[in-house]
């Protein structure tokens, strides 16, 4: 099995917009990697963060 056949590696946590930004509206669930590193660099008031289940 090469590296592009190895599964996604799940995130262990996502955000849940509260208040929009950008183009998100309230009660959004964010789980892309790219966009959660953006939420955290600059948008933390606007989301909460949530465990992922097991």
């Amino acid at each position: 099995m090469s590296a592009t056949d190895a599964p996604a590696v799940k995130p262990e946590f996502f955000y849940v917009v509260v208040s929009p930004f950008l183009a998100y509206a309230k009660g959004d669930v964010i789980r892309d990697a790219a966009a959660i590193a953006v939420v955290e660099k600059d948008f933390l008031p606007h989301v909460v963060r949530v465990a992922a289940s097991a």
